[in-house]
């Protein structure tokens, strides 16, 4: 069996890392598949590539921005990502990629790869409609493999921009039109897209998502926050919840806010939007108990799930959920939304509450936080029996599923090779004399 040549898409990367962002959601899945894959012992031919953001080229990516985004992802730290997205910004394009003057793709792509492999949001970024146009337009012919993270702005479009329905449903179009393989992070998003189009195309591959080794070998890094708390990690946005997070906490010990535990909630977040969630408690003993952590890097967030008294993760619509699993890598036991793909990533390691139902939140909250030797017994069976999978399994599931549809391609071409005409050797004199001949 002979490991796939695959292009391997890293313009979400490229473009997350100007930005000197924290390696989150979407992107350290991309970093962690693409890292496991090649470093990885198989025999496959990976090509990273990407569209080149001034003359908007396909082209592959250069080893100056490899070793770049190496050394962003081993280090994920707030100091680290400054000087690596100032050495991007200092990078040329040119240097970036490996340009060349064409039409839509650079000369210097290989036309042997049969794999187009795409993980990050080519919805929105990755531009998946463009680089089908320039792989066409070059004539380089391939296969095409593509990660579903969610189906979000179809199933919930309040629950995110106005745009965003339209945008994705042209990009969802085109991949049930033209991609063989389509991944999911999860049987929920699985289904969504099977309900989306109707039926099962037979071409839908649900990976079992790694979890990342977060500050691995690394020593604690000190907190400012002081004393118990619960943690809740995730960007402030409307899906997430933040809002019966917080009400919930602030009700569960209210009249006896001296014992609670703070609320660290650990994400992007804009300025106004805290400001309206600080609102909920403003007037409180509970405000200087409520802390929003922004670009919190791997040392910083390994403390703070090894540290916190438990975890919530309120969120109401996920492809994944990958904090969840990060925080039970850590033997940590939370509270989570039953929502969407979140049962399949807790399982029975974690209690469950709906997203919309306040009450339930304040009720399991106040239970958990008060009850030391409940939340002791928890982690003891999550240290007992949780077993994580990696991002090495994650990679060769990928590999595994393009090589299935090579061998399929194989095999039915093989099939419907027409057979060889039969030859008849033709007979000599004396055996046509031995035949008998039947009289009349």
């Amino acid at each position: 069996m002979t490991a796939p040549n695959i292009l391997m898409d890293y313009t979400d990367l490229v473009s997350f890392f100007k930005r000197g962002l924290p390696i989150t959601g979407i992107q350290r899945v991309v970093y962690e598949i693409t890292s496991a894959i090649q470093a990885d012992d198989l025999d496959c031919v990976i090509t990273p590539i990407g569209i080149t953001p001034f003359k908007r080229r396909l082209a592959p990516i250069s080893a100056p921005m490899l070793e770049l985004i190496e050394a962003y992802g081993r280090t994920n730290t707030v100091q680290g990502r400054s000087l690596v997205a100032k050495a991007v910004e200092e990078l040329s394009y040119v240097r970036i990629f490996k340009n060349q003057p064409a039409a839509a793709a650079d000369s210097s792509m290989p036309r042997s790869a049969p794999w187009l492999v795409m993980l990050g949001a080519s919805w929105s970024r990755s531009n998946y409609a463009g680089i089908v146009s320039a792989l066409k337009s070059a004539d380089i012919s391939c296969r095409k493999a593509v990660l579903v993270h969610d189906m979000l702005p179809i199933e919930r479009p309040e629950l995110t921009f106005r745009s965003a329905h339209a945008t994705f449903k042209r990009w969802i179009d085109l991949v049930l039109e033209t991609a063989d393989v389509i991944f999911t992070p999860s049987r929920a998003t699985a289904d969504a897209l099977i309900a989306y189009q109707g039926f099962d195309c037979g071409r839908i591959v649900t990976l079992n998502f790694g979890v990342s080794q977060i500050g691995d070998n690394t020593p604690p890094k000190p907190l400012k926050v002081k004393g118990p708390y619960i943690l809740y990690v995730s960007s402030v946005h409307p899906r997430k919840n933040h809002r019966v997070a917080i009400k919930a906490w602030s009700l569960a010990f209210k009249g006896n806010e001296e014992a609670a535990p703070s609320l660290v909630c650990v994400g992007h977040s804009k300025r106004k939007k805290r400001m309206m969630l600080r609102a909920i408690v403003r007037r409180t003993p509970l405000a200087r108990k409520l802390h929003f952590l922004a670009k919190v890097d791997d040392l910083a967030l390994r403390t703070l799930y090894k540290n916190c008294q438990m975890f919530v993760f309120p969120s109401r619509y996920e492809g994944w959920g990958l904090p969840v699993a990060e925080a039970l890598s850590f033997g940590k036991f939370g509270i989570v939304s039953k929502s969407t793909s979140l049962p399949e990533v807790g399982q029975h390691f974690v209690d469950y509450a709906l997203p919309h139902m306040t009450s339930e939140w304040v009720a399991k909250i106040k239970a958990y936080a008060t009850d030391p030797e409940s939340l002791r017994e928890k982690e003891r069976e999550i240290d007992r029996n949780y077993r994580p999978a990696t991002w090495t399994e994650t990679g060769r599931q990928i590999l595994a599923a393009l090589q299935r549809v090579d061998d399929e391609a194989k095999a039915a071409s093989v099939a419907k090779r027409p057979a060889p005409p039969r030859r008849v050797a033709p007979q000599s004199d004396a055996a046509r004399q031995r035949v008998p001949q039947t009289t009349s």
